[in-house]
């Protein structure tokens, strides 16, 4: 017979943790852009690449629905 996981041993903090990870490590990937991006090829093409990266975004989640 298979064994069940037992989940009662998962900590509330860790599991918050693990869920707050992608959300953490992409406001600094944006941060980060932001910070050095911007000033290396000034505004039109941070602006480019933004109207890229949601063009993109919506585009994945069109296709995922």
């Amino acid at each position: 017979m298979a064994k069940v996981n037992d989940h009662s041993s998962v900590s509330v903090w860790g599991a918050l943790l693990r869920g707050a990870a992608p959300l953490v490590v992409g406001l600094a990937i944006a941060l980060a852009l932001h910070l050095f991006f911007l000033p290396l090829f000034g505004p039109f093409y941070a602006k480019l690449v933004l109207d890229i990266g949601i063009a993109i975004t919506l585009a994945v989640s069109l296709n995922i629905v």
